[in-house]
């Protein structure tokens, strides 16, 4: 039997915080979700509204405004919006979702049936091993009408409130989730587990994508100082046009033309250069 499923997505415009977009790479990020489930869409910026009617059509709400919460600000507000209207009860998967990633570059329907299709509790992307205690990545993370019409989960998401740095935003909800999930004995289930020894998202770049990962993190494109920038044009040459085109615009939005153009490279030197710099600024860090 088909799930039915309510996307919770929260988005971010880093380049313009009061006068912030939706780029093309949210649109279409977005029009694939609408063909598995409906989504509740809330973005931490002040957004006119010539900017929500680019996905008025793909969205049940959509609202913009500036909070400083982070992801689970919008998360919180979504979900406040889908209790308040009764939505909760309809869908047997409830999922938390936001733009810090480029995609998807392949189909999203067969992770989300493998993820449900033992009925677990809790479901994510990625669920990360490489730090203890062990916890699902907030960027997809989805759970049972079990979890979401529960009690102890309505008061842990409207409890979120505003951290002194994104670090602790991190600890206090996307690990307080995760620990959350141990102490309740939830049931999980993810489409990847993150080993130890493995690299992180945003460093493995090429390694996911080539095991058909639908992802890159939008991190990629500063991590190590552009040292990945072989591994990203790797994603982007091997990309739908519609959607290497929407990232490579993001990107240069974000981050400006010239940098763009400097990282996407395949020359060694460079991307050597790049590490030795970026070993050199931890070296002083540290």
């Amino acid at each position: 039997m088909t799930k039915k499923r309510l996307f919770l997505f929260a988005a971010f415009d880093p380049k313009s915080i009061d006068n912030g977009i939706i780029d093309d790479c949210t649109v279409i990020y977005l029009r694939e979700l609408s063909k598995l489930g409906d989504i509740v869409y809330f973005q931490d910026n002040d957004v006119a509204e010539s900017e929500l009617k680019k996905i008025a059509s793909l969205v049940l709400f959509a609202n913009a405004k500036r909070h400083g919460e982070y992801d689970f600000g919008s998360y919180k507000r979504a979900f406040i919006y889908a209790r308040d209207n009764k939505l909760l009860d309809n869908y047997d998967y409830l999922y938390l979702v936001n733009d810090s990633v480029y995609g998807p570059f392949f189909p999203l329907l067969p992770h989300l049936e493998n993820m449900e299709a033992d009925n677990a509790d809790t479901v994510g992307m990625i669920y990360s091993t490489r730090k203890k205690p062990h916890y699902f990545q907030s960027w997809f993370v989805g759970m049972s009408k079990k979890v979401s019409t529960s009690e102890w989960f309505e008061a842990f998401i409207t409890s979120v409130v505003k951290q002194k740095t994104k670090g602790g935003t991190i600890n206090a909800y996307e690990h307080g989730f995760s620990e959350l999930c141990r102490q309740k004995a939830l049931r999980f289930k993810s489409a990847y587990t993150l080993l130890p020894l493995e690299p992180s998202t945003h460093r493995g770049t090429k390694y996911y994508f080539r095991k058909g990962f639908p992802f890159i993190k939008k991190k990629s494109f500063t991590h190590n100082r552009g040292a990945l920038g072989k591994e990203v044009l790797y994603v982007l040459n091997n990309t739908a046009p519609e959607l290497k085109a929407a990232i490579i615009k993001n990107a240069e939005y974000v981050y400006g033309k010239d940098y763009v153009d400097k990282f996407l490279t395949n020359n060694v030197l460079k991307i050597l250069w790049r590490n030795i710099k970026h070993a050199i600024y931890r070296r002083k860090k540290s």
